[in-house]
């Protein structure tokens, strides 16, 4: 169901203002430690000013030329590199700022996206409120490298907003818009491929005629299909998509599909964080009492039923590229489907109880799924902390490992020398591991030292 244009207007600016004052608060919360962080791991190298014979090579070769990172095909991440390192050079607080400014644009694409599907107020602003606490949305806040999946993410929301703008109007030049979006979106991040799926479902629940379908999904699936075949082309070491059963990650998808679920982190044997686990067990028994009654109520909320299978099928296929390559940070997209789906149910159960203390349960609930996405928050922020041990081993990996086995890590000079005299200060002079950081404390008992619970790319 698309909504009429005064409704959105008037919704949007309510939920806008809602997500204004809770990232705030965010901010608030999150500043003191991440906006006096600098360039760590994978920043030291990715932003930085590239020379013209790199953006272009880009276009025709491995985005990242000495196969120290991933190969891949990423033009456009590039290009956004060399613009933030051109820009903002050594300023990693101003940085800090636009890529918030960038998480602004974002969140507000999405609120725009599902009140375009017809989603109502309470039901975003229960959205806003898990997505803005869950550890996801810190992920992707506090590593600059990260940036760019915060740019290929607003693209994939343009896609498809202008691409229901498209059907709505049935104007050309949205669906170039669309199209366009959808080249800068792909040519920045391959784990988009999930438009070729999303684009044609999107259609066909708009429109249900299988013919337009396929013909106004046609520019996206060209688009993406001519990555794939350039990718191969060029970058011949980089990952395949493989229908060979044996060369799947299953565990991967399932790890992705349940993350994608929490606010908070998944169980791990291996972690001692008793919070992280209660605000885990009361967040899945929270989420089948929800399913429960659905089960119950489908005759009342079968009118919904295709809205709610729509996000459900963005939501998996959007965990897809982790059957290639699973990554802790790549759950945004599905985490904000699901998340809204959970949201859905939340709303729903509200509002078919008049039992008070039901709708108390209802609010206790979502307060501990919330404060455990804000425990696992923090914890995240602190293991992508300068001063975190696997920081610090990494950042050495880069600085000292890599350049004496051979490898050119493109790290600009005045950068390197400040990481390096910021090792030394904590008694560090070439490559350490965890281990070896742990040993230097004992020794130095330095203090600015943190150990994190967690690892920066675990769920």
């Amino acid at each position: 169901m698309i909504v009429k244009k005064k409704n959105i207007k008037k919704d949007f600016t309510y939920s806008l203002l809602f997500f204004s004052f809770i990232f705030l608060i965010w901010n608030i919360f999150a500043g003191d430690h991440l906006y006096s962080e600098g360039y760590v791991w994978d920043d030291i190298h990715f932003i930085r000013s590239y020379s013209m014979a790199e953006i272009i090579n880009s276009w025709k070769d491995n985005w990242v030329p000495g196969k120290f990172e991933t190969p891949s095909y990423r033009p456009f991440a590039i290009l956004f590199y060399h613009f933030f390192g051109s820009v903002f050079q050594e300023n990693t607080l101003l940085l800090r700022v636009f890529v918030m400014f960038l998480m602004y644009i974002l969140i507000s694409l999405v609120i725009f996206f599902f009140l375009l599907l017809g989603a109502k107020k309470k039901q975003i602003i229960i959205l806003l409120t898990i997505l803005i606490s869950s550890k996801i949305f810190m992920t992707l806040a506090s590593w600059f490298t990260l940036s760019v999946l915060i740019l290929s993410y607003i693209f994939f929301f343009l896609t498809l907003v202008n691409f229901i703008y498209f059907k709505i109007t049935n104007k050309f030049i949205y669906l170039i818009f669309s199209s366009f979006t959808c080249f800068v979106c792909i040519f920045s991040r391959e784990e988009l491929y999930s438009l070729f799926f999303i684009v044609p479902i999107l259609s066909y629940y708009l429109d249900k005629d299988l013919k337009k379908t396929f013909l106004s999904s046609l520019p996206i699936i060209i688009l993406i299909t001519a990555h794939y075949i350039l990718r191969g082309i060029f970058v011949e070491e980089a990952t395949n998509i493989s229908l060979n059963f044996s060369n799947l990650n299953i565990v991967g998808l399932i790890k992705s599909l349940v993350s994608s679920l929490l606010p908070m982190s998944f169980y791990k044997p291996y972690v001692n964080d008793s919070i992280n686990t209660f605000s885990l067990i009361v967040w899945i028994f929270f989420l089948f009492y929800l399913l429960i009654n659905l089960i119950k109520n489908y005759k009342i909320l079968i009118t919904k039923i295709n809205l709610y299978l729509l996000v459900f099928l963005i939501a998996v296929i959007s965990c897809l590229p982790s059957l290639i390559n699973t990554r802790a940070f790549g759950i945004f997209i599905p985490s904000v489907f699901f998340f809204f789906l959970i949201s859905c149910l939340i709303s729903n159960s509200f509002l078919l109880t008049d039992n008070k203390i039901n709708k108390i349960f209802i609010v206790i609930m979502i307060f501990i799924g919330v404060a455990g996405g804000i425990f696992r928050s923090y914890n995240h922020m602190e293991s992508m902390s300068q001063f975190s041990s696997q920081i610090i081993s990494a950042d050495t990996m880069l600085i000292y490992k890599k350049p004496s086995l051979g490898y050119d890590v493109p790290t600009p000079e005045d950068r390197k020398k400040e990481k390096i005299i910021f090792l030394k200060e904590l008694g560090i002079n070439g490559y350490v591991t965890i281990k070896d950081v742990q040993n230097i404390q004992k020794n130095n008992k330095n203090k600015k030292i943190i150990f994190p619970i967690y690892s920066p790319l675990s769920f």
